[in-house]
């Protein structure tokens, strides 16, 4: 069984016989799970919180790692790319959050559902380097497929 790391190993030519069927598994705790994961590694990243944990471990007081003016939320733009369930869910908490939120996908399937949260959409190759240019922290929910 394989829920959490896609079906890679088992799609490999002579794993499953033919007239076994292949279901996609839609668990939103599993999206849940994803997005709380990404808000702690932006929240990680913005607070500088390696650089504060390896001044801890060398018993080092550093004065240099945060300026005395922090970097709000609101002024950190975050591009997720891969706008399906888990990439949705994750925009949508960070957006909650007060994050500016921007996401990338190959095609604009999802964009309506999108922009009704308010989060800029971005969609296909020709759009990929404007999008990327514009974020400070860039997420990437993208399957594992050859495009």
């Amino acid at each position: 069984m394989s829920l959490g790391a896609g079906v890679d190993t088992l799609l490999a030519p002579g794993q499953v016989p033919e007239h076994l069927p292949v279901t996609r598994i839609v668990d939103p705790l599993m999206a849940q799970r994803m997005a709380t994961w990404v808000v702690w590694g932006v929240i990680n990243w913005q607070r500088k919180m390696e650089q504060y944990a390896s001044a801890q471990r060398n018993r080092r007081w550093d004065q240099q790692i945060e300026p005395r003016s922090n970097r709000d939320n609101h002024e950190v733009s975050v591009g997720v790319m891969g706008l399906g369930v888990m990439g949705l869910a994750t925009a949508r908490y960070l957006q909650a959050l007060g994050y500016k939120v921007s996401g990338w996908s190959r095609t604009s399937n999802n964009h309506q559902e999108c922009q009704q949260s308010g989060i800029t959409c971005y969609a296909g190759h020709e759009r990929l380097e404007e999008f990327v240019q514009a974020q400070n922290v860039l997420v990437c929910l993208l399957p594992l497929t050859r495009e």
